[in-house]
């Protein structure tokens, strides 16, 4: 199984996410038959489809952490893997715990030009997702800690940006906001939380989501009060 998942990793990169029965038998050194059961099993685990010997990847990164629970090194299981599957992956968690999320989130603040993964909204929080996919290197605590950083001064911005564009993010009827910096990480990281942000593996997303609530006090937040639409009228008249 193992060399078969790996396989369709490499063969359904960012080109493509299709691939070939024959493709993988021989990509994986294995013989067709046995591939043929295999990927039944992945079929009806719901991470490929088949359709007359066509394989569709339904999702690379799914597929990547059932590769890594198997006992595929996670170091090569990274080489497959690029930013848009983790964006990806992190909004569909969010979106399966009733966010409403938005992907590269561009905005300009003080004439300086921001961009943030994924936000999401369930009101009245809203979570700020920074993915880094990065391999295994020296002084990667430093450069973590700098992340945090970085993000913290991103989701500041936002937050401000956020005030005045309410119904770009269907977001008119809130009173009030939260804004949680969050990043997300392929490997489990030698620190989980800085500065109160939390830095959390992919693998454990989805959990983490279900239990925010439990523990989202211990978590830096941003507060963010928003003007009514008639006090912001009565604003504009008063200039």
């Amino acid at each position: 199984m193992k060399n078969v998942v790996e396989a369709l990793l490499k063969l359904s990169g960012s080109s493509s996410l299709a691939t070939t029965i024959d493709d993988v038998s021989r990509e994986s050194h294995m013989l067709r038959e046995v591939v043929i059961y295999h990927l039944s099993k992945l079929c009806e685990l719901g991470l490929i489809s088949m359709s007359d010997g066509v394989i569709m990847v339904n999702d690379r990164l799914s597929l990547a952490l059932f590769a890594v629970s198997l006992g595929l090194d996670i170091r090569k299981v990274a080489e497959h893997l690029n930013w848009h599957d983790f964006e990806y992956f992190s909004a569909q968690c969010l979106e399966a715990n009733d966010y409403d999320t938005f992907k590269n989130v561009v905005f300009t603040y003080n004439s300086r030009r921001y961009e943030i993964d994924v936000v999401a909204f369930r009101k009245p929080k809203v979570l700020c997702v920074d993915c880094k996919h990065w391999g295994l290197r020296k002084g990667k605590v430093s450069q973590l800690k700098k992340a945090v950083i970085l993000h913290k001064e991103r989701v500041l911005a936002f937050s401000s940006f956020l005030k005045r564009h309410l119904n770009r993010y269907r977001i008119r009827s809130w009173s009030h906001a939260h804004l949680y910096p969050i990043i997300v990480t392929l490997y489990e990281e030698p620190i989980t939380i800085y500065e109160g942000l939390p830095i959390v593996p992919i693998a454990k997303f989805n959990n983490f989501l279900q239990s925010f609530d439990a523990w989202s006090d211990s978590l830096l937040s941003i507060p963010v009060k928003f003007m009514k639409k008639e006090d912001h009228l009565m604003d504009i008249s008063k200039r």
